[in-house]
């Protein structure tokens, strides 16, 4: 798990763990998984601003193809399941990036758990939705035509980024900083993000 973390580059390893039965931890919190896998996984924990556990991500190793590569499980069924919002300073601008990888890559960045990326944003004053850099992947394209027609500022990356995700941006060479700034650069709303759109 270690390993996979580095090779990717990583940072704040102390935010992620490894369990080598994913399926019995889930159940020794909540019984009510009777399904989930037994495999080895990153554990991906998402703990709400008091400081409880509300979900939690598994992050399969193997490279079997019959593997789900992430698993989310809730064991709050009320509220939402925001990753990063015990370290979150309201106080500046936020950053609402598609999985929790990307987003330790962010100052005051949040990934979410079995909700709509820009929807959820609606509780912070200053929140820019940052949806992977896919532009042929037309779930994507829908997810951020709405949330510019929906009135959010969201990051439409330039045609000079060629990676698909911050944590790609930041393997092919760019410093996390760097990729904030083009984020910071790319954030627009209202016309001006829909003529770049």
């Amino acid at each position: 798990a270690r390993q996979y973390l580095a090779g990717r580059g990583v940072p704040h390893l102390d935010r992620f763990y490894f369990t080598d039965g994913f399926g019995d931890w889930v159940r020794s919190i909540d019984p009510t998984y009777t399904t989930l896998p037994n495999d080895e996984r990153i554990v991906i924990p998402f703990v709400n601003k008091a400081g409880e556990l509300v979900a939690a991500q598994g992050r399969c190793l193997s490279g079997s193809k019959n593997s789900i590569r992430y698993i989310t499980v809730k064991f709050s069924k009320d509220g939402r399941a925001i990753y990063g919002e015990d370290w979150l300073d309201y106080s500046k601008r936020i950053y609402a990036v598609e999985g929790p990888i990307d987003s330790v890559f962010l100052d005051n960045a949040i990934a979410l758990a079995g909700s709509e990326l820009a929807h959820a944003t609606r509780l912070f004053s200053d929140c820019v939705v940052v949806y992977d850099n896919e532009p042929r992947n037309t779930e994507i394209v829908h997810k951020v035509e709405a949330a510019i027609r929906d009135g959010y500022t969201v990051c439409v990356w330039s045609d000079s980024i060629a990676e698909k995700d911050i944590n790609d941006m930041v393997l092919a060479g760019r410093s996390p900083q760097e990729v904030q700034r083009i984020i910071d650069e790319c954030a627009c709303s209202g016309l001006t993000a829909l003529a770049r759109f």
